[in-house]
């Protein structure tokens, strides 16, 4: 029996009744998912609507709708996803990457010139997003990237190949267990897990496809952040500074934490929604 002819419109309609019960981001959803399919960029296919599209393409595209009916992030299902001006590879063993988690990198940005030489460690490797981009806008830099996760460390040592990114230092580990205890850094940055272990949170469908190593610590969310903050000043430079991500609600924890170890709390670095995100101190003894 001879399908029916359809155009990319009709299937557009049919997509957006599967997912928008589903999620406020239906649209955007959609266009992601068949531009790749398509291999094309979402400004183009807006334009090919109304092109008629072969049975293989209808199924492939609705076959990757029905699972983001289920859950499955969207970046999983097509294997990458944008921060700051690249696109990093992904899978179920490392986080999606987050815009919040931009102001880790532009923290450091504001504070750096451009051909600065300096040391940076980052605990927590995930996709590498982080450490990739530090090197790629700075490159004079030196990186450690540290994560217990060889998955993890392979996906981020891929992404630097992919994006041509060379000279960042890979190793496998719980936080400093990988570097040397000797060694001392101008910048540790990390995006630890903060979430708590009966947070609501860990219920939404999206979330439970990531890794929950990498989203839960503890009770309160802060085993992880605890653990890097109490070690933080054995591995930091004189003025050498830490950024640490977190839940707004776990500053003033933190802020505690910092101020107990003997660190000084310089603030906190606000993400792009307006919440209070990293919050950065500095070491003042040698």
């Amino acid at each position: 029996m001879t399908q029916p002819i359809r155009t990319l419109r009709e299937l557009q309609l049919e997509c957006l009744t599967i997912l928008e019960s589903f999620t406020p981001s239906a649209h955007l959803d959609f266009n992601i998912l068949a531009a790749h399919v398509l291999s094309c960029d979402i400004t183009v296919l807006v334009l090919r609507l109304d092109d008629e599209i072969s049975e293989r393409i209808y199924q492939n595209i609705l076959t990757l709708v029905h699972q983001r009916k289920q859950g499955v992030p969207v970046a999983y299902l097509i294997g990458y996803w944008g921060f700051w001006k690249d696109e990093f590879k992904v899978n179920a063993h490392t986080l999606v990457p987050r815009p919040a988690t931009e102001a880790l990198v532009e923290y450091v940005f504001d504070h750096t010139a451009l051909n600065e030489s300096m040391s940076i460690l980052e605990l927590g490797v995930g996709s590498g997003a982080v450490a990739i981009t530090l090197k790629k806008y700075r490159p004079h830099s030196y990186i450690i990237e540290t994560d217990q996760c060889e998955q993890a460390l392979a996906m981020a040592q891929n992404n630097a190949v992919h994006l041509g990114v060379e000279g960042i230092q890979f190793k496998q580990g719980d936080w400093y267990e990988a570097i040397d205890p000797s060694d001392r850094f101008d910048w540790i940055v990390s995006n630890p897990p903060y979430v708590e272990s009966n947070s609501p949170v860990l219920n939404d469908l999206g979330v439970k496809y990531e890794p929950q190593s990498a989203l839960v610590s503890g009770p309160l969310g802060l085993d992880a952040l605890t653990q890097i903050i109490d070690q933080a000043p054995q591995h930091l430079k004189l003025g050498g500074r830490l950024l640490l991500e977190s839940a707004p609600t776990q500053i003033e924890a933190i802020k505690n934490r910092i101020e107990k170890v003997g660190l000084i709390y310089v603030g906190v670095k606000q993400d792009l929604s307006g919440y209070d995100r990293v919050s950065i101190a500095c070491c003042a003894n040698s």
